[in-house]
């Protein structure tokens, strides 16, 4: 999820502002204004990095900005609380837990008024200190979100076996320190996200892409935009933005409107009403897969259990390749029983949304002639001029069932032909591409299954059975998330696929019917474009 950008927001505003102004009222404009800028000034996010000094927080900043402004060196170098503007944020570089008391207080009242704590450590690095751990659970007693950064600096290739055995002994320690608080359930409030700072920066310096992607701080930009999404930052965003929505749908409607042409106000209907049915089917879609990942992911939790505690007898490998292929096909299969069944319902709704605007073309037409529709003509004779007719055939009215037809028709097809090969061919082949090629698969899954199963042999010695049952049970859930999401992921640009096909011959039959309308002022179709392009803009970006 991306992070609530209020900047985005007073951006896309100030662009439609002249044309609000013209089709609204300046009040109304200056009004909306005033709002929106007042909600992004009161509500400027701060996101705080803190943590031991030399793990690594000013590379991370960098690395979050896309740009070298902290200083990094391998001494300590923030003496006091350090602000860096990101988009609409404030990040925080602070002092870190070792530093001269006087400092850790102006740290300590910067805390305060943060949203979000990232806590540094350096995978490897000195995280055994109990001094670290106290300070952490201190910060979850204090009700700030925090996220627990594992700073890759060796390269640990997430997923084997010292990247479990590195966070199991993390959540050892924090199990702990949360226990001497009282504190419970502290795995599921202090997630874990590991992420390769210095290549991360270099990435985005250098404009590496790849290098940027297996940094591991995309990943952790999401889960920073999970969090603002939960909290009243995210509530009001959503507001701020619905209200800009709002105000331009109106606007543009108003211009439509000032056109005295009733033919564009029913193509914005039109669009406005396909735009809903495009929503409800990728909405309807997306929550079923949802649902469907939900299952998979118990399935895979079940696969990871077995193999950790040596239940499959045989060729391990195998059997997690055939369990994981077996729950890659549960899932298409599911996905394409909902589009047989979900695809006509929508193929119904466009068919009787052309069909109304057609019709709205041919009164149209007529009213331009000052024809009467109701009066008696001979067979045969049309109430329409040669040059009506002539314009009237640039758009294929007639041929509404067919486009929407085609449409559905083209999606069922790309379905069939592509679900069932999406992950196809899972075997020993393929495990040795799929980390780099294809996500975390199922070669990693094995990975952790293993190396979970030679950790834990060691519970029934361990005094804290309970505790360990509990890492183990995260670990797991954590390795089967990976494996869903990024399943979930695949699949859902498959859905976004079908449903462009879907849509295709309707809206080209759309913009060839805008293409033909245009009778306004250039500067009307300016302030039309610009509208439409804003309310792209404010679409909710996942």
């Amino acid at each position: 999820m991306a992070l609530p950008d209020f900047a985005r927001v007073i951006h896309t505003y100030e662009r439609v502002s002249t044309p609000l102004g013209r089709w609204l009222s300046e009040q109304q404009r200056d009004e909306l204004g005033a709002r929106l800028q007042t909600k992004a000034e009161q509500l400027h996010p701060r996101i705080m990095v803190y943590g031991n000094y030399n793990a690594g927080k000013s590379t991370l900043l960098n690395a979050l900005m896309g740009r070298a402004d902290a200083k990094m060196a391998d001494r300590p170098e923030t003496a006091a609380v350090t602000e860096y503007r990101w988009g609409n944020y404030t990040l925080l570089d602070t002092p870190g837990i070792d530093a001269p008391i006087e400092h850790e207080e102006v740290a300590e009242n910067q805390l305060q008024n943060s949203e979000v704590v990232l806590f540094v450590v350096a995978a490897g690095g000195a995280t055994d200190e109990a001094k670290t751990w106290e300070r952490l659970v201190d910060i979850v007693a204090s009700e700030r979100r925090l996220m627990l950064i594992v700073n890759n600096k060796a390269g640990i290739t997430v997923g084997d076996r010292d990247y479990v055995g590195i966070t199991d002994r993390l959540r050892i320690h924090l199990q702990r320190a949360a226990s001497e608080r009282g504190i419970e359930n502290i795995l599921d409030k202090v997630p874990v996200q590991w992420v390769n700072a210095r290549s991360a920066l270099k990435g985005r310096l250098e404009d590496k892409a790849p290098l940027v992607s297996a940094s591991g701080i995309l990943d952790l930009e999401e889960a920073l935009g999970d969090f603002l999404e939960q909290s009243d930052t995210g509530t009001i965003f959503k507001a701020c933005r619905k209200d800009l929505v709002v105000a331009i749908e109106q606007a543009n409607l108003r211009l439509v409107q000032a056109g005295n042409d009733r033919q564009a106000e029913a193509l914005t209907k039109a669009k406005l009403q396909i735009e809903n049915e495009r929503s409800r089917l990728t909405a309807c879609l997306n929550d079923h897969l949802d649902r469907d990942c939900r299952s998979a992911k118990q399935a895979i939790v079940s696969l990871i259990t077995s193999v950790a505690e040596g239940q499959v007898r045989g060729d391990t490998n195998q059997a997690m390749e055939e369990g994981a292929a077996e729950v890659v096909q549960s899932l298409g299969d599911k996905l394409m029983r909902t589009l047989e069944y979900e695809l006509p319902k929508t193929q119904q709704s466009l068919g009787e949304i052309g069909e109304k605007l057609a019709e709205s073309t041919l009164r149209h037409a007529d009213a331009m002639l000052n024809a009467d529709l109701d009066a008696p003509q001979d067979a045969g004779e049309s109430i329409l001029s040669p040059a009506i007719k002539d314009a009237l055939k640039k758009v294929p009215m007639g041929n509404v069932k067919d486009m929407t037809e085609q449409g559905v028709k083209a999606a069922l097809e790309l379905g069939k032909e592509f679900l069932p090969k999406l992950f196809k061919g899972i075997g020993p082949k393929t495990m040795g591409r799929w980390a780099s090629t294809a996500g975390r698969w199922a070669g990693p899954l094995v990975q952790v299954g293993v190396a979970l199963y030679d950790i834990y042999q060691a519970i029934r010695t361990e005094n804290a059975e309970k505790a360990a049952q509990a890492r183990r049970t995260k670990a797991i859930d954590d390795s089967a998330s990976s494996f869903v999401h990024d399943l979930r992921q695949a699949y859902q640009f498959q859905i976004t696929l079908v449903v462009e096909q879907v849509f295709k011959p309707m809206d080209e039959w759309i913009d060839a019917q805008s293409q033909a309308l245009v009778q306004q002022d250039k500067a009307a179709e300016n302030d039309r474009i610009l509208f439409e392009q804003a309310l792209i803009e404010l679409r909710p970006q996942d």
